[in-house]
């Protein structure tokens, strides 16, 4: 039997999940493997189909240079930018 507290914390619960934001885990190793036109590929699908959504970019592959890591960052921070502006 449902009673009216269930039905209503169903409903609460519902509405904060349409606000959730999704968090994506990107390879490590693509930074480091792929040019930069993959990865900015790569960035624009995930912001389209997932977006709004933090993109996670963890555990760095041991001797991707730091340019490759700002070069993403770049990217999204370019993805972030444009999407605020159509919001």
């Amino acid at each position: 039997m449902t009673t009216i507290s269930n039905a209503l914390n169903r409903q609460s619960l519902s509405r904060k999940a349409t606000d959730a934001r999704r968090a994506v885990m990107y390879t490590p190793i693509d930074p480091l493997k792929k040019s930069t036109s993959e990865v900015r590929a790569d960035l624009v699908r995930i912001a389209s189909e997932y977006g709004p959504c933090d993109v996670v970019l963890a555990d760095v592959a041991a001797g991707t240079p730091d340019e490759r890591t700002r070069m993403f960052m770049q990217i999204c921070e370019e993805l972030s930018r444009t999407a605020r502006v159509r919001r």
